[in-house]
């Protein structure tokens, strides 16, 4: 197993690549998120229309109101 980062990436996405290649992308939320917010951020990046980084699904919901 290998294991790496690089300053750039998402804080909020972990790629996990497999030994056939294929790349995994979970979304890390914070274990202080609220129960249906975390579902719904879920539920947002497993869209296959979602364009937004992981990053930018967490801002908004961090984002005063």
């Amino acid at each position: 197993m290998k294991i790496g980062s690089f300053p750039g990436d998402d804080t909020h996405l972990m790629t996990l690549v497999l030994n056939s290649r294929a790349r995994l992308h979970l979304l890390v939320i914070p274990s202080e998120t609220k129960r249906g917010v975390a579902l719904t951020l879920m539920s947002q990046a497993a869209d296959s229309r979602n364009r937004r980084s992981a990053s930018d699904l967490l801002d908004k919901v961090a984002a005063p109101a």
